[in-house]
């Protein structure tokens, strides 16, 4: 998506009078040449991939190197005595799909598999917290995916290239 700043973005929707994640989806039908309820279950798949990453994590897992592994239950345990520092949105989501991704687990590296994790915790733990539809995921991933190439263009998401700040930072 070659955006080179959110104002470019935001520019389009008022010329176009539609939505954030609308200019990304038309940009991106555009780009693939597909229309777009392709590019949407294209997303959609993303969407399951990520929410499986999250219903899938195995707290038993380790990396070969015995590195990682439990501390996303660690976490969900303590999230469920329900007496957080940051109250009850913290999730563990983030952790067991980073722990997932350390185990060679299927995960959606958005926009890195170094910060696999966030995006779906973030959005995922939000649309099920809210009981909002499938939809609206769709549309944050697709606003997610316009903020990124902005990030991209003009920064890095690089690990090797900016530090792990990029990534999660960008996440």
């Amino acid at each position: 998506m070659p955006y080179h700043s959110i104002d470019e973005i935001l520019r389009r929707c008022r010329d176009r009078a539609c939505p954030f994640w609308q200019v990304v989806l038309t940009t991106q039908a555009k780009e693939t040449q597909l229309p777009e309820s392709a590019v949407l279950d294209q997303m959609d798949q993303m969407a399951k991939a990520m929410e499986d990453s999250i219903t899938q994590y195995d707290p038993t897992a380790v990396t070969t190197g015995k590195m990682g592994g439990q501390n996303g239950a660690r976490l969900a345990e303590y999230n469920q005595k329900g007496d957080t520092l940051l109250g009850d949105y913290l999730s563990a989501a983030a952790v067991q799909v980073a722990e997932s991704n350390a185990c060679m687990k299927r995960i959606v590296a958005a926009p890195t598999a170094g910060s696999c994790g966030v995006i779906p915790a973030v959005l995922i733990t939000y649309q099920k917290q809210q009981g909002l539809p499938r939809r609206e995921l769709l549309r944050a991933l697709l606003v997610s995916a316009g903020i990124g190439s902005v990030i991209a263009e003009n920064a890095s998401i690089s690990g090797a290239q900016g530090g792990c700040q990029a990534e999660i930072g960008s996440a």
